[in-house]
């Protein structure tokens, strides 16, 4: 490998470093913005428009800054409706695993639930890409798509929950890589 190649590989990781922490700073900025109830979802949603456009497009000399405050002003309720339902149906679920557990006691019942609970996970580890990869009018299109897409796709919706809970150990292990890189590596 001749030292030019080697610089411009040094270069291109440092951009790439960089440009995950800018990514960090503008979900915790936009957030707080939102007064983390109202800014948090879309957010997360800006976050993952500007991945999609490093990942599909390959544009990775684009103003992050720009792309995220224009994603964020322009679906901010749209954004904010699905993590508020996606919220919401979370928790509905997990009291009724809660209850189910304590209470009722059925071992039909629970193993019902947990299996719903599992395939709302699948739905949520992929509401967000579909939202910032496709345009539906009806909000119901982006959970139906969700849950099509994780089940079709299911080796690699394993793959979404293994990385994610190896991601949670080296937060818990190295707690700087959460607060520098968090949200982009999820």
């Amino acid at each position: 490998m001749n030292e030019s190649s080697f610089i411009h590989k040094n270069m291109a990781f440092g951009r790439c470093i960089y440009n995950l922490f800018s990514l960090q700073l503008f979900i915790l900025f936009y957030s707080l913005k939102g007064f983390i109830i109202f800014g948090f979802f879309p957010a997360v949603a800006a976050t993952f428009h500007v991945m999609y456009r490093w990942i599909v497009y390959r544009e990775y000399d684009i103003v992050i800054s720009k792309q995220f405050r224009v994603f964020y002003a322009e679906n901010f309720w749209k954004a904010n409706k699905i993590g508020w339902l996606l919220m919401g149906s979370a928790l509905l679920l997990a009291s009724d695993l809660m209850i189910s557990k304590q209470m009722i006691q059925s071992p039909i019942i629970h193993t019902v639930l947990v299996i719903v609970f599992i395939i709302f996970l699948l739905l949520g580890a992929y509401i967000f890409p579909v939202f910032v990869r496709y345009d539906y009018h009806a909000l119901i299109v982006y959970f139906k798509q969700s849950f099509f897409i994780g089940i079709a796709s299911l080796p690699q919706s394993i793959a979404i929950f293994i990385l994610g809970a190896l991601l949670y150990k080296v937060f818990h292990w190295i707690p700087f890589v959460a607060l520098f890189f968090g949200a982009p590596l999820l």
